[in-house]
C-alpha cells in the first residue's frame, strides 16, 4: 500500500478522532509538523506522551487534555523517561504546579531539578528552597534570569566555583555583582564573566588583559567589548593560544598597537607584550622596566632594542634570587654588554649561565669559563652556540664526560679538525652520533665506513639519502659483513653501476630484491636477477624499465601470473609480448595490458571489445588510444568507461561537446577535460548532479567566473574541489579558507596561489595538518615561516625545515630542534 502523502498523514495528527493505534503509528515519523501536531491532539494515548512529550515539550503542554490526563494519572510526570522530564521542566510553557510535578518530591533525579530550578517561571519561594539543595541544582538557579537580586548575591558567595560561575553567566545579574565576580579567585568564574554580553565595558577591559589565556580568549570573543581593544587582544591571545606568540609579535602587531598595550590601564599582561615588541620606541622601554612585575622587566630585558644603560640597570637593580626571572631575559639579549654577560656567567643560576652560554654575544673568554662550568648542561649549551671558537671546541671534545662529547660529534658546526679527533673516540654512541651527522665530510666517513660497530656503518649510508654515496665508501659497504648495511646501501638510488651489478649476487635475496628495484641497475645487473631463485626479485625485474625485452619476453612465457602481471604494466614490455599476454584467461592481467600507454593500438582496439568493464574502461584511459576508439568506445553504456572517454586528451572536438548533453559518465568526463570549451564548462556548472560540478570545479580551464560562482554551490564537496583546482583565482581561495571544514582549509593552505594574508591567518589554525600545510607552502611570507618554525607541532617544524623558502635565520634555529630529524632535514636545506 502507497504511503499516504504529508497533507493527509497531517490531517489525521490533527484531527482529534483518529484512532489510537493510527496515532502511535504517525509518532514514529521524524516530521517535525506531524509531530508539534500531535503534541497538541487531545487524543494522543499516553503510551506515546513521553516520545512526543521530550521532542515537543512546548507543545505537548499546550495540550488541553493534559489537566485530564493528570487527574486520570497521578503518577504521569513521575513514569516519563528522564529526558522527556528534562525537555517539559525547561519548556517555557511549564507553570508552577507542572513545575512542583517535575522538581518537588523525593526520588527527583538531579537533572530534573537542575532544569525545574533554572526555569523563569518557577515562583521565586521555589527557587530559595532549590537555592540550598545540591550544587548543580544551587547554579540552575544562579542562571535563572528571573532569580531576584538577593538571592544571587547569596549565590555570587557560594563555595562552589560552579554555583558562582552560574551566576557570571546570568545577563541579568547587577554590574556590581558582575565586578566583584571579575576579581574572583576561580578561572572558570572569570571566564564566565567575561563571556556574558551584559559585563560592563570597563569590567571586560580589564578582563581582556588578565592573567590566564581562557579569560582574556573569552573577553576578545564579547561583542561588548571595546572594538579597538577586542582587535587589539585578538591577535596576540589567537598567537600565543596556538604557541607562537613569544616568536615574532612584530608581524601580528602594528607598533601602534605596542604602544596602546604599553598603557599602565590595561595591565601586566599588555604590558608583558608590548615589551616583546622588538619596534618598541627606547622611551617605552625604558618606562616599562620600572614596572613592578617582574614577567614585564624580564621582557624588556629580552628585548634587543632595549637601551643598553637601561639593560645595566636591570641587572644591577635586580641581583635577588626573586628577580632570577629578569636575569633570564638579560642573559639571552643578543645586545647585552659584554660586562653584564661576564657578570651573568657567574650567577649561581643554572639557567642562566647556560643562556650565557648560549647568547651569540658571549666574549670568548667567557665561553672558555663557561666550557669548564660545574654543570654539564652549561658545556653542553657552550656546544650550541655557533659563534664558540675551535680551540673550545677542540678542549670540549677530550672531556672524559661521554654526554659531551655525543653532543659534539652531533653538531652541525664543528670543524673538520675537531670531528677528526672524535673518528676514533672510545664511545660507539660518540661515533654513531658522528656518522649520523649531516655536517660531517666524506674524509670523516670513509674513516668511519672502517668501524667495527655496524649501526655506525648504517648511519653513514643514511648519510647519502639524498645524494650519490661517493666510490670509495660504497665500495668498502656493499660487502659488509651485516645485512643491514648492504640492504640500505642497495635501496640508495645513486649506486654506480660496478656497485650495483656487485650487489646482484649477494647471498641475501632481500638486498638482490632492493637492487631489482633500484632505478640505478643497469642491464647486466637485471639479467643477472632475471634468473634469481626468489620471486620477488624476478617480479622486480618484470617492472624495471631498463631490462632488455629479451629478458621480458622469457619471463612472460616462462614465469607465474604475477610475473606476468608486472611485465603487462611495464612500458619498456615488447608489443608482442603485450599482444600476447593480451588473451590471457586472467582478468586483472588483461587490464594491466589495456593500461600499458606500448600496448599496440590493434590490441587496445580487441581489448575495447571484451566484456569486462574494467578492461573496456583502462583502454579508454589508455593515453595511446585513438581517436576513433574513443568514438567507437562513447557508445558503451557504463558510466565508468564514459567518464574516461570524455576525460580523454585525443577525444575529438565534436564528440566531446555531443557528450555533454549524454550521461552522468560522460557529462563527468567532459567536465573533467581541458579541452572542453568554456560555454560547456559554464553550463556544466549548473548541472543536476553535483559529481559532475565537482568535475567542473576541479578543471583548470573552467573560466574564473564560473568558479567564483561555485564557490557558493550548496554542496560543500563541490566547493572543496575547487581548493584543489590549481587555477582556483585569490578571491576564491579566499572564501574557501574561511570554511569550517578542514579539507578545504587545508587545500588553500598548500595552494600556491592563495593571498599571502589567507596563509598568515591559516598559520594560526587549531588543526597542526592546517598550519603544516601553510608551513610546507613556497608562497608563505618568510616571517610566517619564521613563527611556524617555533611551532609546537614537530611536524610544522619539519615542514618548515624542508621549505626552501624558509628564511637562513629559522633554519639555524631549527638546527638546535628537540626532534633530531627536523634538524638534520633543516641543514640539508641550508646548504643546498
Amino acid at each position: 500500500m502507497a504511503k499516504k502523502a504529508l497533507s493527509e498523514r497531517l490531517a489525521e495528527a490533527r484531527d482529534s478522532t483518529t484512532s489510537a493505534a493510527r496515532l502511535k503509528e504517525l509518532a514514529k515519523e521524524r516530521s517535525v509538523k506531524i509531530g508539534r501536531a500531535l503534541a497538541r491532539n487531545p487524543s494522543l494515548p499516553r503510551s506515546a506522551f513521553a516520545q512526543i512529550g521530550e521532542k515537543f515539550p512546548d507543545e505537548i503542554l499546550e495540550n488541553p487534555a493534559l489537566g485530564l490526563l493528570e487527574l486520570e494519572h497521578p503518577t504521569l510526570f513521575d513514569d516519563l523517561p528522564v529526558e522527556a522530564r528534562v525537555a517539559l521542566a525547561g519548556s517555557k510553557n511549564a507553570d508552577e504546579s507542572i513545575l512542583r510535578a517535575l522538581g518537588c518530591g523525593t526520588g527527583i533525579p538531579a537533572k530534573v531539578r537542575v532544569a525545574v530550578a533554572a526555569n523563569p517561571n518557577l515562583s521565586a519561594e521555589l527557587m530559595r528552597e532549590f537555592a540550598g539543595q545540591a550544587i548543580a541544582v544551587r547554579a540552575g538557579v544562579g542562571q535563572n534570569p528571573a532569580a531576584p537580586e538577593d538571592l544571587l548575591r547569596q549565590l555570587a558567595g557560594d563555595t562552589s566555583p560552579v554555583v558562582r560561575s552560574s551566576v557570571a553567566r546570568n545577563e541579568n545579574a547587577p554590574n556590581t555583582l558582575l565586578e566583584q565576580l571579575a576579581r574572583d579567585v576561580s578561572i572558570e568564574v572569570r571566564q564566565a564573566v567575561a563571556t556574558n554580553t551584559k559585563t560592563p565595558a570597563n569590567v571586560l577591559q580589564r578582563l581582556v588583559t588578565d592573567a590566564e589565556i581562557e579569560v582574556r580568549e573569552s573577553a576578545a570573543d564579547n561583542v561588548k567589548t571595546p572594538a579597538e581593544i577586542r582587535e587589539l587582544v585578538e591577535k596576540v591571545v589567537a598567537r600565543e593560544r596556538y604557541g607562537v606568540t613569544r616568536s615574532r609579535l612584530k608581524r601580528s602587531v602594528s607598533i601602534d598597537d605596542a604602544i596602546r598595550l604599553s598603557s599602565p590601564d590595561l595591565g601586566d599582561f599588555a604590558a608583558q607584550l608590548a615589551a616583546q615588541h622588538r619596534g618598541l620606541p627606547p622611551e617605552i622601554l625604558e618606562r616599562l622596566a620600572r614596572r613592578d612585575c617582574l614577567r614585564v622587566r624580564r621582557t624588556v630585558a629580552a628585548n634587543p632594542n632595549t637601551p643598553q644603560p637601561v639593560l645595566k640597570k636591570l641587572g644591577a637593580d635586580h641581583d635577588g634570587d626573586d628577580a632570577e626571572i629578569v636575569r633570564q631575559g638579560l642573559a639571552s639579549n643578543p645586545r647585552a654588554p659584554a660586562e653584564l654577560l661576564r657578570s651573568l656567567a657567574n650567577d649561581p643560576s643554572l639557567e642562566i649561565r647556560c643562556r650565557v652560554a648560549t647568547n651569540r654575544s658571549t666574549p670568548a673568554e667567557v665561553l672558555e669559563r663557561l666550557a669548564n662550568d660545574e654543570e654539564r648542561d652549561v658545556q653542553l649549551a657552550v656546544i650550541d652556540n655557533r659563534n664558540v671558537p675551535e680551540s673550545i671546541l677542540a678542549h670540549l671534545c677530550r672531556s672524559e664526560d661521554e654526554a659531551i662529547r655525543i653532543e659534539l660529534a652531533s653538531s652541525f658546526w664543528p670543524p673538520s679538525l675537531v670531528m677528526s679527533e672524535l673518528v676514533d673516540d672510545s664511545s660507539v654512541e660518540v661515533r654513531r652520533a658522528l656518522a649520523a651527522n649531516p655536517g660531517a665530510d666524506v674524509e670523516i666517513l670513509d674513516q668511519l665506513a672502517d668501524d667495527c660497530d655496524t649501526k655506525v656503518r648504517q648511519n653513514i649510508v643514511h648519510q647519502f639519502r639524498l645524494k650519490k654515496v661517493p666510490e670509495s665508501i660504497a665500495k668498502k659497504l656493499f660487502r659488509d659483513s651485516h645485512v643491514v648495511v648492504r640492504r640500505a646501501l642497495a635501496h640508495h638510488r645513486e649506486l654506480s653501476a660496478t656497485v650495483v651489478e656487485a650487489m646482484a649476487t649477494d647471498q641475501c635475496p632481500k638486498v638482490r630484491k632492493a637492487i631489482a628495484n633500484n632505478p640505478s641497475a643497469t642491464p647486466n645487473a637485471l639479467r643477472v636477477l632475471a634468473d634469481d631463485e626468489d620471486d620477488e626479485v624476478r617480479r622486480h625485474v618484470a617492472s624495471h624499465r631498463s631490462t632488455p625485452a629479451v629478458i621480458l619476453t622469457t619471463l612472460a612465457e616462462n614465469d607465474g601470473d604475477r610475473i606476468r602481471s608486472s611485465i603487462a604494466r611495464n612500458p619498456s614490455a615488447p608489443p608482442e609480448v603485450l599482444a600476447n599476454l593480451a588473451n590471457d584467461d586472467d582478468t586483472w592481467l588483461r587490464r594491466s595490458v589495456a593500461e600499458n600507454p606500448s600496448t599496440p593500438i590493434s590490441t587496445l582496439a580487441e581489448l575495447a571489445g571484451q566484456e569486462d568493464e574494467g578492461v573496456r574502461e583502462a583502454v579508454a584511459a589508455n593515453k595511446s588510444t585513438t581517436p576513433e576508439l574513443l568514438e567507437k568506445l562513447a557508445e558503451d553504456s557504463t558510466v565508468s568507461v564514459g567518464k574516461k572517454v570524455a576525460a580523454h586528451e585525443s577525444i575529438q572536438m565534436e564528440t566531446l561537446v555531443r557528450l555533454a548533453s549524454s550521461n552522468k559518465g560522460h557529462r563527468m568526463g567532459v567536465a573533467k577535460n581541458t579541452k572542453t570549451p568554456p560555454e560547456v564548462l559554464e553550463k556544466l556548472a549548473d548541472d543536476g548532479d553535483y559529481f559532475v560540478r565537482m568535475s567542473v570545479a576541479l578543471n583548470p580551464s573552467t573560466p574564473v567566473d564560473v568558479l567564483e560562482k561555485l564557490a557558493g554551490d550548496e554542496e560543500k564537496d563541490v566547493r572543496h574541489y575547487l581548493a584543489r583546482n590549481p587555477a582556483a583565482p585569490p578571491e576564491v581561495l579566499r572564501r574557501l579558507a574561511t570554511e569550517e571544514n578542514d579539507d578545504p582549509r587545508e587545500r588553500v593552505a598548500r595552494h600556491l596561489s592563495s593571498p599571502p594574508e589567507v596563509l598568515d591567518e591559516l598559520a594560526e589554525a587549531e588543526e597542526f595538518r592546517v598550519r603544516s600545510f601553510v608551513a610546507a607552502n613556497p608562497s608563505t611570507r618568510s616571517e610566517v615561516l619564521y613563527e611556524l618554525s617555533r611551532d609546537p607541532s614537530e611536524y610544522v617544524r619539519y615542514q618548515v625545515a624542508a621549505n626552501e623558502s624558509t628564511p637562513a635565520e629559522a633554519l639555524e634555529e631549527l638546527l638546535s630542534d628537540p626532534e633530531g630529524n627536523n634538524a638534520r632535514v633543516a641543514w640539508d636545506t641550508l646548504n643546498q
